[in-house]
């Protein structure tokens, strides 16, 4: 995991979801040291598993919300960490930079804080060729291009055996 040979793993380098990478992150200096990673490990060798959100020990979505507000760990919220928080959020996720998020804004948002990652390989985007693939019939002679279909299409690949 270590991409850059520094000695730790940054939470770009962390292959894995935001929530364990925080779970084991225990300095929140987002990165994670060699104690760090081998308390993983272990925890793995133990077959503890790892948690997500909800599954209990890390404490519910309103608890890891307080411990990520709080900002000096003292398990207070002040009126500033609060908004300081908040503040974090909209930057990061009011991508038009209007001062105001969207639902589709706070959702990609949530999204990417989840560890959700999109994988770039899930086909085209909106608006791009696609591929130069054909697919025969099974049922009648000829094939389709799916690169020359000019209409919206949707496309169902499976077996009913």
């Amino acid at each position: 995991m270590d991409t850059n040979g520094d000695g730790k793993i940054s939470r770009e380098e962390f292959p894995g979801p935001k929530e364990l990478f925080d779970q084991f992150d225990r300095d929140k200096n987002n990165f994670l040291s060699p104690v760090e990673r081998e308390a993983m490990r272990s925890q793995r060798r133990q077959g503890g598993g790892f948690r997500r959100p909800g599954q209990g020990g890390t404490g519910d979505l309103g608890e890891q919300l307080f411990r990520a507000a709080d900002a000096d760990s003292d398990k207070k919220l002040s009126a500033k960490e609060w908004q300081a928080y908040f503040e974090k959020i909209l930057t990061s996720a009011d991508t038009d930079k209007n001062g105001q998020l969207s639902a589709e804004e706070w959702l990609a948002w949530q999204r990417r804080q989840s560890g959700t990652r999109q994988r770039p390989d899930r086909g085209p985007r909106v608006g791009m060729a696609a591929p130069k693939v054909k697919a025969e019939f099974l049922t009648q002679k000829g094939a389709v291009e799916f690169s020359k279909i000019k209409r919206h299409t949707v496309v169902v690949f499976g077996s009913y055996t």
